[in-house]
């Protein structure tokens, strides 16, 4: 369905201030200059805001962008470290349409 990447794709526009990637670089990625900490903290407020409602549950999503062979493992690491964990939080790992393009052409 076409309709899923353009949705994609106005996420990308509005949570790009002036055209720029800088801030979600640097905020809202796990592999980033400060290892994902200040991204990790803000899920946790949320996570332990559903631990506490006790029966809300929420869907979170992240991105591998197919930057590296080992982003996969970066990602888990991420995970571990930071104590992601929650009953009450499901993760799913988004495969943007450029990895297929890359892949079919070996560059990864």
């Amino acid at each position: 369905d076409r309709n899923t990447f353009k949705r994609f794709d106005r996420f990308n526009a509005n949570y790009n201030p002036v055209g720029q990637t800088m801030l979600r670089e640097i905020f809202m990625k796990p592999n980033n200059y400060i290892d994902g900490v200040f991204f990790a903290e803000m899920l946790k407020e949320v996570i332990v805001h559903l631990e506490t409602s006790k029966y809300q549950h929420a869907e979170l999503r992240v991105s591998i962008q197919g930057s590296s062979m080992d982003e996969w493992d970066q990602l888990a690491t991420w995970f571990l470290k930071n104590k992601m964990h929650s009953t009450n939080v499901n993760y799913m790992i988004q495969v943007p349409r450029v990895l297929y393009a890359l892949l079919m052409k070996k560059f990864l």
